[in-house]
């Protein structure tokens, strides 16, 4: 049998009981799912792309701005407290330091900590992603950093050497969000996918407009980015 344990938008997760003698299992659904949703899960080709300031500018960030807010309905359905809330490992409530700590869908047996998969969502609403960062955010990414691995110690009792923190550029949704999984985790962990926390930290630290006048390489598909990547090839950047 199948019974409803979460519910945000349309994300849910149920969890299956078989018998006494086999563990429960969850299943996690998304209903009614979008084009994007079934594009990332698509087998297609991938092309590097290489990011100016000025293609960021011209391309990129008309790109982000378009996007229509019911795609951050879910996000921001969580930090309001409307839905997930049980699911809060750790909030700091403060509008521009502050920042709420959920498990991550894939993170679906959490006493398994060697699949260990946590999303860090600031509470600031115009951060969409790195290229957003200044120095004026090093108090921001502090935070997030030491709060999360303090409680994620305390909580399971995991050491800050196993967790690796980053961000996705691009990433999959375009609300800042950190990803803390364990460094038994490589998924999405790649060169051209993932961009280091501390990195950030330190490269914010020299430069205070390091991202926005930086060069950024990464990875898109052709499916799964495929607004972006046609605005990319239209423009002749792969």
């Amino acid at each position: 049998s199948l019974h409803e344990i979460l519910a945000n938008d349309i994300y849910s997760t149920f969890q299956g009981d078989v018998s006494r003698n086999i563990k429960p299992y969850k299943v996690n659904l998304i209903y009614p799912a979008t084009e994007t949703h079934v594009w990332k899960h698509t087998d297609q080709d991938f092309h590097m792309v290489v990011e100016t300031k000025a293609t960021y500018q011209t391309i990129t960030k008309p790109f982000i701005e378009n996007i229509p807010v019911e795609k951050m309905e879910w996000v921001y359905n969580i930090l309001d407290h409307k839905s997930e809330v049980e699911r809060i490992i750790y909030e700091d409530p403060h509008p521009r330091n502050g920042f709420i700590l959920v498990p991550d869908f894939k993170w679906s047996d959490q006493s398994n900590l060697g699949s260990l998969y946590c999303l860090a969502i600031v509470h600031d609403r115009s951060l969409r992603s790195i290229r957003d960062l200044t120095g004026a955010h090093l108090n921001l990414l502090q935070n997030i950093r030491d709060a999360s691995l303090e409680i994620l110690r305390m909580k399971f009792g995991v050491d800050r050497s196993s967790v690796r923190i980053y961000f996705h550029y691009q990433p999959s949704y375009y609300h800042l969000h950190v990803h803390f999984s364990h460094i038994k985790m490589t998924l999405g962990t790649f060169s051209g996918k993932a961009v280091l926390l501390e990195d950030v930290i330190y490269n914010l630290s020299v430069n205070s407009d390091h991202y926005n006048n930086a060069t950024l390489s990464f990875v898109v598909g052709e499916v799964q980015h495929i607004q972006l990547f046609e605005l990319f090839r239209e423009k002749q950047v792969v």
